[in-house]
């Protein structure tokens, strides 16, 4: 139960309340309303196919974001001098922490992604690039056109990315950009509420547990802090995540140096009904087959609800008495001896 800086992004996700909302008749309706995305009718994701090219994609969400993935972004060839940690499932922490030891600069070597406009056919870009998208001359691929400021123009070819995800009320739900509003903690032993927390500030909760840790276990805190400890503004919760129907998952940190963190990952429904999506890493899908595949090495769950026009995501993690202290000759029969309730809202 402890809140280890290392934690890996995605849990398998209890929520504390049903599960996604509809607007259609056919489906339950637990009090999700936000409203249909600017550019819901335009959204779409290019993958490059002209040879040499520097972009591997190109897409434009509803919620006017663009994500441009750049050509090898792979994560074993982001620090091609550095070992990349082992893949791990996508752990105990839904808000927390980065997937793998990577630096700031690798992060934005690959991935680039703003805001953009549209109109008369022109994705106008915060970078002060304008892109545009025409059907080929026998109409079988896309010309992906970019302008920069000064005027200079490159084109690639393309094809329109599969559309992974259907065209439902629960996906137009989900698909969109969702924004950090808050994140609360509830954390009991025995069933006894010992320390809770809410807020958006990671480094307030993170100073307010070890505080609690130093005072009630010391030995705790020793291992998870000690006195010499330096709070690292690389552990934070998640600021912003993007949900496309082209199955991207795109995550955001923003740190306190002025730096932004990406993590590029692919979604997809596993129990439409019930809110469970399964996430996964983009070099774990290599065919069609792979989307549709039930292997848990590759698909990690994760469940969604709303609330008004909020995303409400919660999770609970557990521990015995011997594996919060770190003394085996400690109880280890009551699973659920310390118990972490934790739950984030994100708002359009």
């Amino acid at each position: 139960m402890k809140q280890n800086k290392f934690f890996t992004l995605m849990a398998t996700m209890l929520l504390a309340m049903a599960a996604l909302v509809s607007c259609s008749d056919d489906d339950d309706n637990d009090g999700g309303n936000a409203a249909t995305p600017q550019y819901e009718s335009i959204a779409a994701k290019y993958d490059i196919t002209t040879a040499n090219s520097p972009y591997e994609s190109v897409e434009f969400t509803a919620s006017g974001n663009y994500i441009i993935i750049q050509n090898g972004s792979g994560r074993a060839k982001q620090n091609a001098t550095r070992a990349v940690a082992p893949k791990s499932k996508f752990g105990n922490n839904p808000f927390l922490a980065k997937l793998s030891p990577r630096t700031r600069a690798s992060y934005n070597q690959v991935i680039l992604t703003g805001t953009y406009t549209y109109a008369d056919g022109v994705y106008k870009l915060d970078n002060n690039t304008t892109v545009s998208v025409t059907v080929g001359e026998d109409g079988s691929y896309y010309n992906v056109v970019f302008t920069s400021g000064d005027g200079t123009t490159s084109t690639f070819e393309a094809d329109k990315s599969v559309t992974q995800i259907t065209n439902s009320a629960k996906s137009n739900l989900l698909c969109r950009t969702w924004n950090l509003a808050n994140v609360s903690y509830v954390i009991s032993h025995n069933g006894k509420t010992v320390f809770t927390w809410s807020g958006s500030d990671y480094k307030d909760y993170d100073s307010k547990w070890a505080a609690f840790l130093k005072q009630n276990y010391p030995s705790v805190y020793e291992r998870e802090y000690g006195d010499d400890y330096v709070y690292d503004d690389d552990d934070d919760f998640i600021d912003q995540m993007i949900f496309t129907k082209s199955g991207t998952f795109l995550i955001t940190w923003a740190n306190s140096d002025g730096t932004t963190e990406y993590e590029y990952d692919y979604w997809r429904w596993q129990n439409e009904s019930a809110g469970i999506i399964l996430c996964a890493y983009p070099e774990d899908i290599k065919s069609e087959s792979d989307w549709t595949s039930t292997d848990e090495d590759i698909w990690e769950p994760l469940t969604v609800a709303f609330s008004g026009n909020n995303l409400v995501m919660a999770a609970h993690l557990y521990e015995t008495e011997a594996e919060f202290l770190d003394d085996y000759s400690k109880d280890q029969e009551n699973e659920h001896a310390w118990e972490t309730y934790s739950e984030a809202t994100f708002h359009y």
